[in-house]
């Protein structure tokens, strides 16, 4: 997929924002932010382009080509299973996301707001910066399609587009 960098003005985080699929009826949410790590740990394994800065693990290459001035381009590939054992006990789903710089994930963001919005910022639009691939596992009939998809979200909650 491909996805114009002139929605975000870098890239932030790329992170998985994970709904409890779980047997136990009841869960709490659960919230971390590493903010760095020793980079000298010698049971990090790192692959490809990716490398250690400051404290932080660089995924891509930088995203301005340094000789032209120009946006480089990237991609990403993904492989995962979202399964519930044994029950038809689920939730929502997964969202990664591409955000602009300082974005903090908001409070009470949990469960349909992806981790991203809240009941505050959910209407915000534009102001939100934010774009997002979610794999969604559970209708939510305001704001979804009528069935369990993969949608590409720019600033909302709501998929510009989907596939079943």
């Amino acid at each position: 997929m491909s996805c114009s960098l002139s929605l975000c003005t870098r890239l932030v985080f790329f992170s998985l924002v994970c709904c409890p699929l779980s047997l136990i009826p009841f869960v709490s949410s659960l919230y971390f932010n590493i903010r760095s790590f020793d980079t000298n740990l010698s049971d990090i394994l790192l692959e490809g382009v990716t490398r250690t800065r400051s404290g932080t693990v660089v995924l891509t290459k930088d995203i301005w080509d340094s000789l032209t001035g120009k946006q480089a381009d990237f991609s990403t590939h993904f492989s995962f299973t979202i399964e519930a054992f044994d029950t038809d006990q689920y939730s929502d789903g997964i969202a990664i996301f591409l955000a602009r710089g300082g974005f903090s994930i908001p409070p009470n963001s949990t469960a349909g707001y992806l981790g991203l919005f809240n009941e505050s910022t959910v209407n915000h639009g534009p102001l939100n910066q934010v774009v997002v691939v979610e794999f969604d596992t559970w209708v939510n009939p305001e704001i979804d399609p009528p069935t369990q998809h993969i949608g590409i979200n720019i600033n909302s909650l709501s998929s510009l587009v989907y596939d079943r």
